[in-house]
Formats: C-alpha cells, structure tokens, sequence
C-alpha cells in the first residue's frame, strides 16, 4: 500500500468546516477545482518520467499519473506521452501477466495483474478489444477471490473488486454483483467520515461508489470532507515529486465519489456528473456524459 506524505494528508481539523460547500452532493470540476499551475507540475513530472525503457516501477507510476490526469482531463491527452508506443510496450508485459495467471503450475494471482491491466485499459479505451479476456480468466479470477473474501479486509476487496468489474463487466455483473456487501460499505464511509483520510480511502470512497451504487457516499463525504479536499486541491505542487501521485489518486476519486451516476461498459467508465438545482428562471442544463 502506498503511503501518503504528510503533505498530502487531509487533515480535516487543521481546515475550516463551518459550512459544506453543498449539504448533499458536491460538484467537482477539474479545470476550476485544480490550479492550472499543479497541471503544469504534473505534466512536467510525466516528461520526466517518461518510460519508454523505463524500469517496470517508474512504468507503474508513471501510469498511476497519467491514467488519473486522462480520466480528469481528457481533452489534454497529447500532453500526457499516452502513445501506441507505449501501449504496444505495456501490453507486452501484461500478456505475460496474463500467461503467468493462466499456467496450471504458475497460477499467478489476479488480484496483482489487474490493477496494471485497469491503468491500462482506462487510459486506452480504443484498444479494449487488444486485451483478449476469457471467461475462464474470469472464473479463475473469482474463484480467488472468493478465497480470500474471508480474511481481506474490506479496502482491499473494495479495490479488488473495482479491478475486476472494470476488466470484468459482464462476468462481475452476473456472478459477483453481492461481492461488496452495501451494509458494510456504508459502515466503511461512516468511519472514514470521522477521521482524517489517506488517498488510499479517498480512493476506496470512489471505487466503492462503482462496486456498489446503491451505496451512496455523498452524505458522508461531502458533509465532512468535501471543503477540505477542495481546500487541498488548491495548495501548489511547488515541485514534480512523489506528492503528485497521491495528488491526482485524490483528484481522480471525487468525479467518482460525487457521479450521479457511474456505468462500467468494456470500453471502460461512463461518468453522468451530478450538477446541482438551477434556479426557476434558468433553463435546466441535461447532465454531460464523460466516457472514458
């Protein structure tokens, strides 16, 4: 698990709370609710890490970044070295992955191979068809995690079970759709509602609104959390380094924790914002679908 520099933890009591932004939901847009100077930083922290014969760990983080910063800005994907290049490479050592999984004397762990494959896949949504998975890659995958539905605690299969829906749809859809238990996942908000949060947990309150919709964390989020985030977002990234990551993991979550609505299709996520009551003499806007 990664772990969050103290500059990057949302320390709700430092930060004023007298009034939430929205009682119910928030509204989080990312070309006003991030600077554009922390874009620039994180443009230059993907230049500078750019991978191309990168070792496999500068390859995970520079996906971890560049995914996020795709799926918050996706009209600014050429700034993001997203290349077919790229693709091509990660691929290659994902099949690998896949190989290793599907072996009857190797029988590697899913749960470690998808979360490369969901990076990739969200940040090349033309190329969903390239990743050739079976039914029997889904049923291999279940049955692990079914294994160890008992002893993981509930983060982790909140993100082992957001990884499989993604790579997954129709098999999690039909097979899985109970994994997440909806009366633990409120519980699990409620308590994150009352402490100060890493971006693993704003993490886990976006991907646990996919796992299971009929969980809404607005009303714990937004009540306690949501002028604190924003408050974060605005604070300079004075320097390219390891806060970006954590920096765009919390970023990305909000679109997914404050959706009115969030479809997982083969081609990856379909965000319906949510946008607040307009006035009577206003006309009312239709919500915009960001597909992804």
């Amino acid at each position: 698990m990664l772990d969050v520099l103290k500059t990057t933890q949302i320390n709700i009591k430092d930060l004023s709370l007298e009034q939430p932004v929205m009682p119910t939901k928030g509204v989080f847009d990312p070309e006003k609710d991030i600077p554009f100077s922390n874009w620039v930083m994180i443009k230059k922290w993907l230049g500078e890490q750019f991978p191309i014969t990168a070792t496999p760990g500068t390859l995970e983080d520079f996906f971890t970044v560049a995914t996020r910063a795709y799926l918050l800005f996706p009209q600014r994907r050429e700034d993001l070295n997203l290349s077919d290049k790229l693709f091509d490479r990660r691929m290659h050592d994902l099949n690998s992955g896949f190989n290793m999984a599907r072996d009857e004397e190797i029988r590697a762990q899913w749960r470690y191979i998808l979360p490369t494959a969901v990076d990739i896949k969200l940040a090349f949504p033309e190329y969903y068809k390239d990743f050739r998975l079976r039914e029997s890659d889904w049923k291999t995958a279940y049955e692990q995690m079914q294994q160890t539905r008992a002893t993981n605690p509930l983060p982790e299969r909140i993100r082992l079970g957001f990884n499989a829906l993604v790579m997954f749809p129709e098999y999690y859809r039909r097979d899985a759709s109970g994994y997440i238990p909806k009366e633990e996942l409120a519980a699990y908000f409620e308590a994150l509602s009352k402490k100060d949060l890493t971006a693993n947990e704003v993490e886990d309150v976006g991907k646990g609104r996919v796992v299971a919709p009929e969980v809404d964390p607005a009303t714990y989020f937004i009540t306690q959390h949501w002028k604190s985030t924003l408050e974060f977002l605005k604070q300079p990234l004075t320097q390219p380094d390891k806060p970006t990551i954590s920096y765009v993991r919390i970023a990305n979550s909000l679109p997914l924790a404050t959706a009115k609505e969030v479809a997982v299709t083969q081609q990856g996520l379909m965000i319906t914002p949510f946008t607040p009551p307009v006035q009577l003499q206003s006309i009312p806007s239709i919500p915009n679908q960001r597909r992804f």
